[in-house]
């Protein structure tokens, strides 16, 4: 495993309030410097009805098809004819990302075309006030009290610039709590064998990093690995309480981050979060 799979990609920032639509993008021959840019297009006739499928999908799968030919063997299975989704040629599911999906494909007259999909929130499994519940439902963990949902504006003006969390909340104190699904692809069993690659990257990446924690443990039958430090930022010294889990073969990390001098109470909401957490 390259310790270079551990850089994050860029990717459109989501939150729990904006799971809710679908995104769909298409070369642009006229983009900036003629490279080929993307604009954003609104979804064709064809697209909207595979999106439709797809959310059914989700819902009743509780994650994403592997392939095109899955959502068809399950349109099938309700009654639609084969073929329903003859037209898109060449499809290629890239980013499969918990909660969020991109699929590459030609038209019926040979065009290329990206197209993301969005976990409805219908399907998430009724986030509360008390409570977190995402990825269908299958990750969830209480939420400390105090704490509340970040929209999409708050949290990049928070991180700055990419990749940002998929959803984070504020607390008290300035504590924040993001999780972020990665494309580091890593088995259960795999998950031990990551910690030193992962500890590397930190050391790399993070400045000024002075290590407070390190370490693999099991946790409700489950594989975990925790990474606390604390390291420099633009608001000063931070102290971050990193969670990690293999989740459908891929990395997704939870993290708590704060002021340093309040290491103590992030601290307790890392450890609250850990022993409530469940993931399927």
């Amino acid at each position: 495993m390259k310790l270079l799979r551990l850089t994050p990609i860029v990717v459109t920032l989501l939150t729990v309030t904006s799971l809710f639509g679908c995104s769909s993008t298409s070369p642009n021959p006229n983009g900036a410097g003629g490279d080929g840019g993307l604009t954003v297009r609104k979804p064709e006739l064809l697209e909207k009805q595979l999106f439709e499928s797809m959310r059914d999908y989700y819902c009743d799968h509780k994650r994403w098809p592997e392939s095109l030919d899955d959502v068809e063997a399950f349109e099938v299975a309700r009654g639609a004819n084969e073929g329903l989704f003859a037209d898109f040629k060449k499809p290629h599911f890239e980013s499969q990302r918990a909660i969020i999906l991109t699929m590459n494909y030609e038209n019926s007259v040979g065009v290329e075309r990206k197209v993301s999909f969005i976990a409805p929130p219908q399907c998430e499994g009724g986030s509360s006030e008390g409570r977190v519940s995402i990825a269908a439902g299958r990750i969830r963990f209480a939420l400390p009290s105090g704490f509340r949902l970040m929209g999409g504006a708050d949290v990049k003006a928070r991180w700055k610039n990419p990749p940002y969390p998929d959803a984070a909340w504020m607390g008290d104190s300035e504590i924040l709590i993001a999780i972020r699904f990665g494309d580091v692809e890593v088995a259960e069993g795999e998950l031990s064998g990551l910690s030193a690659e992962l500890q590397e990257a930190y050391e790399r990446s993070v400045p000024g990093l002075v290590w407070i924690k390190k370490e693999a443990l099991a946790v409700k039958g489950r594989t975990l690995l925790e990474h606390e430090f604390e390291s420099d930022s633009s608001r000063g010294r931070i102290a971050s309480y990193v969670i990690s889990a293999a989740f459908d073969r891929r990395l997704v990390a939870i993290t708590v981050v704060g002021p340093a001098d309040h290491r103590a109470e992030i601290d307790d909401v890392a450890r609250s979060v850990e022993q409530t957490l469940s993931i399927r």
